[in-house]
């Protein structure tokens, strides 16, 4: 593969759309094969540093620069008006784009609205069983092109793939898996028919075994790409084996059955699944504990980004008696939570700007006089609210059915500060 890429670098003029983890891990790379003629750097910030011998181009202008380069590598997210896309379409790639394309083992990809980071590691926890060695890269882990040097031809690549590494790609993995598909990151695509197009570019053909598990439920959704690849149609059901408690609720178990699916494929047990998936070790801010405050128990769901996914804790955790909810406005419908909310009338329900106060007026105009409807100024105001209203041995649950771009970098650094308000008073 490094052959490969020097070959597609090689005395070129490379740009870095994108200075984040995956544009640092891409310059490393470059500085390492020291095969390009030029480079540059185009980043919204205005304070990067340039690194020795680096175009900077920065601010509202860094989009200015892309015809001045043969390569433009675009870190996922970048913002790129679509006159822009079709202009420069020949010049564009990415490190996913750049990794499917020349590596020459066997790639498992993984996408889907919620539950991605989950079953893919439910999925890598199944296959590290096996003899041969496998990577998790991608959304979640590693740049894809940070971890060149520990691969072999022999291994398997398992890659969490979010929508804006698909979005544009015109290569895929040998094996696509599809767990589902919700309405999300419409503020950046526009449409949800942009959003699904990034979506479902992972079924387009790969190379053998050429294979898709794809949700049952999307079966007409998906019915332009029957036949780009073998389709093996998984039910959105609990898996029929036991998972440890910590992978007991609903949604979890229906993410192991997933994995199992795939897993199944490489001749891999329900009872060795059911092992491995003891030492399974699910990623931060998904309905984990994290304090307990006068027999007050607080689940922090932070990563719970669409009202499908709050639905899911909450029928997870029927004892919950508050719900903390709300957060950057994408223009996804809430309908579907404000219809369960309405009907949960034991639930304090605690809401945050932006999306929590259209719920709350939502939810007030059909319950004017209700007592249960609190609207706080921020996270800190909602914890503070939910520690006076949750009674004792009850669970108080953080579920924002939204994204957090308004207040926080992202749904990790929003899931810390909740964990930190609550451990500032949790009981040891």
């Amino acid at each position: 593969m490094i052959e490969n890429l020097k070959e597609l670098l090689s005395e070129k003029d490379i740009l870095l759309l994108g200075f984040g983890a995956e544009g640092r891990s891409t310059y490393s790379l470059l500085q390492q094969l020291k095969v390009h003629k030029s480079l540059g750097i185009a980043d919204m910030s205005k304070t990067l540093v340039a690194p020795e011998g680096v175009a900077l181009h920065l601010g509202e202008g860094y989009l200015d620069s892309l015809s001045n380069y043969d390569l433009i590598i675009k870190s996922p997210g970048i913002p790129l008006p679509k006159s822009l896309w079709e202009k420069h379409r020949s010049q564009l790639t990415s490190q996913i784009e750049i990794f499917l394309k020349y590596y020459k083992g066997r790639t498992i990809g993984l996408t889907g609205t919620k539950g991605k980071s989950s079953t893919c590691s439910m999925l890598y926890s199944m296959l590290s069983t096996l003899p041969k060695k496998v990577h998790f890269l991608g959304n979640i882990g590693l740049p894809v092109l940070s971890a060149l040097e520990r691969l072999s031809g022999d291994d398997i690549v398992l890659l969490e793939l979010s929508s804006h590494q698909l979005h544009h790609i015109d290569s895929a993995p040998d094996i696509a898996i599809l767990l589902n598909f919700y309405p999300e990151h419409l503020e950046y695509y526009g449409t949800l028919e942009e959003y699904r197009a990034a979506k479902f570019s992972i079924l387009q053909k790969g190379s053998e075994p050429n294979v898709a598990f794809v949700n049952s439920e999307l079966f007409q959704a998906t019915e332009k790409f029957h036949s780009e690849r073998n389709f093996i149609w998984v039910s959105p059901t609990e898996c029929d084996f036991e998972t440890p408690p910590h992978l007991s609720l609903t949604h979890q178990r229906i993410n192991a059955h997933f994995a199992y699916e795939v897993a199944s494929t490489f001749g891999i047990t329900k009872s060795t699944a059911a092992q491995a998936l003891k030492s399974c070790k699910i990623p931060p801010h998904r309905t984990e504990e994290v304090g307990v405050f006068n027999g007050i128990r607080f689940i922090n769901d932070s990563a719970a980004t669409i009202p499908e996914a709050t639905i899911a804790a909450l029928q997870g955790f029927p004892e919950t008696k508050t719900l903390i909810v709300g957060g950057f406005d994408r223009g996804v419908d809430l309908g579907s939570l404000r219809s369960l909310l309405d009907q949960t009338l034991h639930l304090q329900i605690i809401c945050i700007p932006e999306t929590g106060k259209k719920l709350f007026e939502s939810l007030r105009n059909a319950q004017p006089n209700s007592e249960r409807l609190h609207m706080a100024k921020d996270l800190e105001n909602a914890v503070q609210i939910a520690k006076h209203v949750t009674p004792t041995g009850a669970t108080c649950l953080f579920s924002p059915s939204a994204a957090s771009y308004h207040a926080y970098k992202n749904f990790s650094e929003r899931g810390e500060h909740f964990r930190r308000l609550v451990s500032e008073s949790k009981e040891t």
